[in-house]
């Protein structure tokens, strides 16, 4: 399965909106990868919305403690510090990992 990261897969100079667009319109699924940053950003909060609209099956990873965005809190996430915390021999890496590789299942 590819795996689209806008940052990584978009080439300069390519229309990263209608991109993105493309990309959500195709995907199996969509994983939302949040934080202070993600969650406060348009961008980032138009795409989720998107797939959101399009019924794509959304898992969403806590990179930090900030709320989630109330529309889609009515979905488990996966929560970087809670998986550092239960399980404290992993590094913040591997607890990441660990988040992704259950949001691929």
């Amino acid at each position: 399965m590819p795996i689209f990261v806008c940052a990584d897969s978009i080439p300069t100079g390519e229309q990263w909106h209608a991109r993105i667009l493309d990309e959500l319109a195709g995907a199996q699924r969509v994983i939302f990868v949040a934080s202070a940053a993600a969650v406060t950003s348009t961008f980032c909060a138009f795409e989720l919305g998107f797939a959101v609209a399009r019924g794509l099956p959304l898992r969403i990873i806590a990179l930090d403690d900030t709320p989630i965005p109330p529309f889609v809190q009515h979905l488990q996430a996966a929560s970087v510090p809670r998986l550092s915390r239960r399980r404290p021999w992993l590094s913040p890496a591997e607890a990441l990992l660990d988040a992704l590789w259950g949001a691929l299942e």
